[in-house]
């Protein structure tokens, strides 16, 4: 067996929400969104619809939206709390001080600008779902 790719699936409160915050911030396009209580498939997002799953993408990185309450009824036994730091979407990019220097004021700042004993100049901030991102760049 081989794994080929990896596709984070984030559990969220607003799907739409979600997918305007990565689009903004980090630059993501959407891909595909299904809308609430429907099987569905759009490739846009109307101003004043819920959605229960979307799909964005930036260059290879993909990532998934779902909303919580059309994950409950699929799997009951899952905590549906708010999300915490066991995840960190980390990401390597290129321009990373200019990219920070756009961003700082715009969301909470969890470690600064720094550079690691891994050879990598990095930061973290929390999305707008509690979730860690990572963003790094090689020395």
């Amino acid at each position: 067996m081989a794994i080929n790719r990896l596709i984070n699936n984030l559990m969220v409160d607003n799907v739409k929400a979600s997918v305007d915050f990565y689009s903004r911030f980090f630059g993501f396009q959407m891909m595909m969104a299904v809308p609430a209580g429907t099987e569905d498939v759009v490739n846009v997002m109307s101003e004043d619809g819920e959605y229960a799953f979307a799909a964005v993408r930036n260059g290879e990185i993909e990532l998934m939206f779902q909303s919580v309450e059309s994950l409950k009824d699929e799997f009951p036994d899952v905590s549906y709390g708010q999300p915490d730091s066991r995840i960190i979407l980390y990401m390597q990019v290129t321009g990373l001080e200019e990219f920070f220097e756009t961003i700082k004021n715009e969301m909470e700042i969890v470690k600064g600008l720094h550079e690691a004993f891994y050879g990598m100049k990095e930061f973290y901030v929390r999305d707008m779902n509690g979730y860690l991102l990572g963003f790094a760049e090689k020395v």
